[in-house]
Order: structure tokens, then C-alpha cells, then sequence
């Protein structure tokens, strides 16, 4: 039977962030930079996808967590080249989505 290192395979580094965690609360209705994202199995209940964010807020790196499906699926429309991108976080109907430039601050 071969071993591992024997098929040849070289797996991708493992992704991770950088810096302290932030709330959402703390950068709502402030520029951020969105640097990256991950979506991952939520551990907590009701087990939906979790959306790991690398952000820049005030000029630090920071990590978001959160279970916000509109903004997933934003992201995921985005081509990868297009990042970093900046970016206002709203919630003026009761769910996370990204500000659009014709609304007012």
C-alpha cells in the first residue's frame, strides 16, 4: 500500500486569518476593507454556514464571524482578483447586506 507522500499530492496551505476578532456591531455603517472570506459549517445551532471575513478596520487587520446568507452569497459572485475592496456593512431591513453607492450614509 503507498503512503501519503508517495501519491504525489501537494495539499493547499490551510487558510487562516489574521488578528483579533471583531464584532459586527463595531464596523456597521463603517468603511471597511474586505480582504478575504471563507464560508465553513457553522458549530453552533441552527448549524448554518458561517462566513469567516479577513477585514481592515481603523488601519488593523481583523477576523469577522458570522452567519449572514446575503452577504455569502455576495461574495461569492465576486471574482477573486477583485480583492481587496472597500466596503460599508448596513442592515436598515433586518439582514446584513452591503451598502449600495446611491444610498445616503
Amino acid at each position: 500500500m503507498k503512503e501519503f507522500n508517495e501519491l504525489g499530492i501537494t495539499p493547499p496551505p490551510p487558510k487562516s486569518f489574521v488578528g483579533d476578532k471583531i464584532s459586527i456591531k463595531r464596523v456597521l455603517k463603517k468603511k471597511i476593507i474586505i480582504h478575504d472570506f471563507a464560508v465553513k459549517p457553522s458549530i453552533y445551532p441552527p448549524k448554518k454556514d458561517c462566513l469567516h471575513l479577513q477585514i481592515e478596520f481603523e488601519e488593523e487587520r481583523r477576523v469577522m464571524f458570522i452567519t449572514a446568507t446575503h452577504l455569502t452569497e455576495v461574495l461569492q459572485l465576486i471574482p477573486k482578483d477583485a480583492f481587496p475592496f472597500e466596503a460599508t456593512i448596513v442592515n436598515p431591513e433586518g439582514y446584513f447586506r452591503f451598502k449600495n453607492k446611491e444610498e445616503q450614509t
